[in-house]
């Protein structure tokens, strides 16, 4: 047993047990990549037994059944850096409440900044039955050239000088990134860095070429209104969202320079997510969808539920929702034998391995119930009633599946990755057709046969 504040670093495939009340800080030892850890009870207190040695895995599971959902993530007072290939967890008892307090409090805080953007953005429209008030830009990127010239010369104006800002200060940082410019003491790894600031080029530049040309002839993007501040906002969070999970592909694969030998760290939860975890985050997703029509800004109640699908009922269409959300669970399983031929044993392994951290362990029914219905509510709201009709079918599927990255292989899209595209596509389809209702009760049935094991899942 090991001293309070002592510094232990680990070699060969030793392990230790360590109490929780201890503010032990545990490193490998140099030439190292595997910190395998387990939270657990000893001697009726709750403790760790950690062990390092060549491979690649990461486990992580406290007495509470919480655990670190993510690389660079906090939770549980586990807390994994992921530097130059290598692995170096800090644990204490302290450090786990105070940055997990402040990961919450800054999630929060940047979600309730992204809200508010969207419905000053949409404020500054005007209501939906009225004309924009600029009138339709009729070349090439004058939109763009009067909002540089006079930024403040409508609440227009503003809004898109500011969307365009946040593009041009995404370009920014994909420079500094390609740069090696690194503005902390964290060591960075230089492959994962220059993958990283090229997404967040990409997706900046791109955005301010189409602020520049419009979208009139882009496929997905014909129906966004030329020059309206919302569509240049939805432009911008479509590009940067795909980066941002592009980039958090990039991290949790590691990279070939840093590594001594064998695959990247990988985490992989030996208990699953908790429903609480589940839950609470599926509420961005409903702030944001729900936000993004301008609610009481630019819209009455009835026009916001019009625009999100959920006015008029069609009722006969909530039963093709059900059914369809029924017939999901085996025609899924089937397709996804069948993209299983196009993966290796191995990735088919992980994703197992994913499927079962989500479904989880020891959660009651009603908790599966609880998270299959804030799943189906909250990313439909987003994805399928604000996201699709703006965008189409095909790209909103694709964003969707973008934000499930547990069933990543190795950091590389998986055929599961495919087949959720499928999937968002069956639900768009549901939208389209009978509105957002019958895609919300097929989701959500869906989701929920699954996490309790129901019709073969």
């Amino acid at each position: 047993m090991h001293d309070a504040g002592e510094a232990v670093a680990l070699g060969g495939d030793e392990a230790v047990d360590v109490p929780s009340v201890f503010p032990l800080q545990l490193r490998p030892a140099p030439g190292l990549q595997q910190v395998s850890a387990s939270f657990g009870q000893n001697e009726g207190v709750p403790g760790a037994t950690v062990g390092v040695g060549r491979g690649a895995d990461v486990q992580t599971r406290d007495g509470e059944g919480g655990h670190c959902p993510a690389l660079n993530r906090t939770g549980a007072g586990f807390r994994l850096t992921l530097a130059f290939g290598r692995i170096a967890p800090v644990w204490s008892p302290d450090a786990r409440q105070r940055d997990h307090g402040c990961h919450v409090v800054g999630d929060a805080i940047s979600w309730a900044l992204i809200v508010l953007a969207i419905l000053a953005v949409q404020a500054s429209e005007g209501p939906p039955d009225q004309p924009l008030p600029e009138a339709k830009p009729s070349t090439r990127g004058e939109t763009l050239r009067s909002t540089l010239a006079n930024p403040i010369g409508s609440p227009a104006a503003v809004a898109r000088a500011i969307v365009a800002a946040g593009a041009a200060l995404t370009v920014i940082v994909g420079l500094f990134s390609l740069a090696g410019v690194n503005g902390g003491d964290v060591p960075v790894d230089r492959h994962q860095q220059i993958a990283s600031g090229a997404l967040q080029l990409a997706a900046g530049g791109v955005s301010l070429l189409l602020f520049y040309t419009g979208t009139q002839n882009v496929p997905g993007l014909r129906r966004l209104r030329p020059g309206a501040p919302i569509s240049w906002l939805a432009i911008f969070l479509v590009f940067e969202s795909i980066a941002a999970n592009l980039g958090t592909i990039t991290l949790s694969s590691g990279s070939a320079g840093g590594a001594a030998s064998g695959p990247a760290p990988t985490l992989r939860p030996a208990t699953g997510f908790t429903a609480r975890d589940l839950m609470l985050g599926e509420v961005p997703y409903l702030a944001v969808g729900i936000a993004a029509v301008g609610p009481l800004v630019r819209r009455n109640l009835v026009q916001t539920l019009e625009r999100l699908g959920l006015w008029p009922l069609r009722l006969p269409w909530w039963v093709i929702g059900v059914a369809a959300g029924i017939v999901l669970v085996p025609v899924g399983s089937f397709v996804v034998e069948l993209l299983n031929h196009l993966g290796t044993a191995s990735c088919i392994a992980q994703n197992a391995q994913a499927e079962q951290a989500v479904v989880g362990v020891g959660r009651t029914t009603l908790e599966q119930v609880g998270v299959a219905i804030a799943a189906g509510v909250c990313e439909e709201v987003l994805f399928r009633g604000a996201l699709q009709p703006r965008v189409g079918i095909l790209i909103s599927s694709v964003v969707w599946a973008s934000y499930h990255l547990q069933y990543l292989c190795n950091g590389v899209p998986s055929p599961a990755n495919l087949y959720l595209v499928l999937l968002g596509f069956a639900f768009g389809l549901l939208r389209k057709w009978g509105g957002l209702a019958p895609a919300i009760l097929a989701h959500g049935l869906y989701d929920g046969l699954i996490l309790l094991g129901l019709l073969g899942a």
